[in-house]
């Protein structure tokens, strides 16, 4: 067994500016051997075929975050030019919707929508701010309700990581809300509001 590693902590708010300098002066001021993101590194056909209206709106959040800039593709950036270890703390994205897929979701998302075409068909305006009002439910839905399964994954993912490795030092990077969670869990000096 190795010596316990310094892990840090650094809390996002996922696509600002003021998170990717944070993490652009964390990757420049600390020495740094391994880095944990919180997210998925895949993205795959099945979860189209399981569910369609989620797969359609994590499509559109993702490539909105793309667009914004992710501090996740920053950091895998940075730690890719330092030949820093990354891994990824979440489940697949397979086994995320295979967690939240019900048979009923997509009927009750399909029965909304047309409630929403009907009550909004003469109005272009109403009837997208509608549909994005839905998207972004949905996806806080999906949020809630894989919460705690990923929480206990990122759990075993840090352990694993830092028990079977020979780093000194462990970055992990998440969203703000999950920061309380791990520093109940580990021993670690949060960055988050450092800078």
């Amino acid at each position: 067994m190795n010596e316990k590693p310094t892990i840090y902590l650094y809390g996002t708010f996922h696509s600002s500016e003021k998170s990717k300098r944070d993490i652009r002066n964390i990757f420049n001021r600390y020495k740094i051997d391994a880095v944990l993101i919180e997210g998925v590194d895949d993205r795959n056909q099945k979860t189209f075929q399981n569910e369609p209206f989620l797969a359609i709106f994590l499509w559109i959040y993702f490539k909105l975050l793309t667009k914004m800039g992710s501090e996740f593709g920053l950091a895998k950036e940075l730690a890719n030019k330092s030949n820093i270890y990354i891994k990824y703390m979440d489940k697949s994205e397979n086994e995320l919707v295979e967690y939240f897929h019900k048979p009923y979701n997509n009927i009750i998302v399909f029965l909304i929508i047309v409630g929403i075409l009907l009550i909004f068909n003469n109005s272009i305006i109403l009837l997208l701010s509608a549909l994005f009002v839905l998207g972004i439910l949905y996806l806080f839905y999906f949020a809630l309700k894989t919460w705690n399964f990923r929480e206990d994954f990122f759990y075993e993912n840090i352990k694993e990581t830092i028990e079977n490795n020979p780093y000194n030092s462990v970055l992990i990077l998440c969203g703000k809300y999950h920061t309380n969670f791990i520093k109940k869990k580990f021993d670690c000096i949060d960055l988050t509001k450092s800078f």
